[in-house]
């Protein structure tokens, strides 16, 4: 079954060591599960089905998969203001921390081109993920 491409994008996105995200092959649908150390609640009906039914369940990557500097260096380089590029192009090259540059970002009034360019690039790595993975997807 298709699986909602912004859905797998928002869970590889949004992990964390606390959550596993699942791909349920029967349903089509992206699923989280807390990791049993770290949850108060555990959701055993999963894990049971989970047990029982291996194959139907297909790990999400994690976030690392997009390297959010390389991305942020990449939004950088697309700049079409050659001033605001050669600010944000600085404050990168300056080995702050990111905190630092996104405080750029805010001064720039690029935070919201930034995150959509970022959000499109998880959504790159959720294409290119169901491709390898044979999962076939919906935009919608």
């Amino acid at each position: 079954m298709a699986v909602n491409i912004y859905d797998v994008a928002d869970a590889i996105r949004f992990a964390n060591l606390g959550v596993q995200y699942y791909y349920h092959v029967p349903s089509g649908e992206i699923i989280a599960l807390p990791d049993p150390s770290f949850a108060l609640r555990r959701d055993r009906k999963t894990e049971r089905d989970m047990d029982a039914h291996p194959a139907d369940y297909v790990n999400v990557p994690d976030p690392y998969v997009v390297d959010e500097e390389e991305v942020l260096e990449a939004f950088c380089d697309e700049l079409p203001d050659a001033e605001a590029k050669a600010i944000l192009a600085r404050a990168l090259l300056s080995g702050e921390p990111f905190a630092a540059v996104s405080r750029v970002l805010d001064e720039l009034s690029l935070r919201e081109a930034y995150e959509e360019f970022l959000a499109g690039a998880y959504l790159d790595a959720a294409r290119d993920w169901c491709s390898e993975m044979e999962i076939p997807w919906t935009e919608g």
